[in-house]
């Protein structure tokens, strides 16, 4: 089953100042050698090599319909987070967003790109390490000034 976490914070990059993100997160992964629950386990074994894909559409799916479908919100744009590697996107990821296009009707678009490639955030020890890792490694590729977008990531 997927956990799920839902927050709001503000971004400080240049171009976007003061900009609200609202995060939907499948909840929280750990590397593929440290998953202790079933979601870890899954969620790495999609992302890795494809497996229990229609599973996991079907539980975001449902996700989606119970919370975001009735949202306030006018969603306009899906994209995807790149992976850590420079101009790089996870193949089951992009399968999962387009067929989450297909589900909710709105646009997937690839808005965001990876610079350079960083580590893997998970062999990082400390959240500073962490941030200093990612800080200015992706940009945005597209005006999205007034667009609500919803950013897809496995983590």
């Amino acid at each position: 089953m997927i956990k799920q976490l839902w927050m709001r914070v503000c971004t400080s990059n240049k171009h976007y100042p003061g900009l609200y993100i609202h995060v939907f997160a499948l909840g929280h992964n750990k590397s593929y050698d440290k998953g202790e629950d079933d979601f870890s386990k899954t969620m790495n074994e999609f992302y890795m090599y494809g497996n229990n894909k229609h599973n996991i559409l079907s539980e975001v799916s449902e996700l989606w319909d119970k919370i975001l479908s009735n949202d306030s919100i006018v969603w306009d744009l899906l994209t995807l987070c790149p992976t850590h590697i420079e101009n790089d996107l996870n193949k089951n990821m992009t399968w999962l967003i387009k067929e989450l296009e297909k589900h909710t009707g709105i646009i997937y678009k690839q808005i965001l790109r990876r610079n350079r490639t960083v580590e893997c955030q998970h062999e990082l020890k400390t959240f500073e390490e962490r941030l200093e890792n990612v800080r200015d490694s992706i940009d945005i590729i597209e005006d999205i000034n007034g667009q609500n977008i919803i950013i897809l990531d496995n983590t």
